[in-house]
């Protein structure tokens, strides 16, 4: 079995064991796609921890805000119960999303996936990214945590990788 591959049924492991219900942001960008997901109580701080993640489309100097992300990336990303990135949008994603939607209070995706992601669980929260307040409280730790998502996406996409 691949590291990679160990270290992400170790994180879905942790899943089956969290005692409480999750939040989880899904994002796609180019045909690549990332997932993270939070216990619902920790989205406060996730918020505090991630402040300096900003949606990659709006960032000017990319290849500085990269360097930026990657250094404090390690110091971060414990805060996370779950974070993967897919080539595409396929099995293993679906895969992966149904055991974190089963145990999901709310959704928060990409505009294009919406339309799928509330068709398959129709007993969860699912919230459109593009429909987010830029002004509500929650709306705004909600647009960092598919932020998060979204740098994902868009560093994979460039070749980069996290672990």
């Amino acid at each position: 079995m691949s590291k990679r591959r160990k270290k992400k049924l170790e994180m879905l492991s942790r899943v089956g064991e969290a005692k409480e219900k999750l939040i989880v942001a899904v994002d796609k960008s180019d045909g690549y796609a990332a997932i993270v997901a939070i216990p619902a109580s920790s989205l406060d701080t996730v918020y505090n921890k991630f402040r300096w993640v900003e949606h990659f489309k709006d960032v000017e100097g990319k290849e500085k805000y990269i360097k930026k992300f990657l250094k404090k990336w390690p110091n971060n990303k414990q805060f996370l119960l779950f974070y993967w990135v897919y080539m595409k949008v396929g099995y293993k994603f679906w895969k992966d999303l149904d055991v974190l939607g089963n145990n999901a209070i709310e959704i928060i995706v990409d505009d294009d996936l919406y339309k799928s992601v509330k068709k398959r669980y129709p007993k969860v929260n699912v919230v459109c990214e593009g429909r987010l307040s830029k002004e509500d409280k929650l709306d705004k730790k909600r647009r960092k945590l598919i932020n998060i998502a979204d740098n994902l996406a868009n560093l994979a996409r460039r070749g980069e990788t996290v672990e």
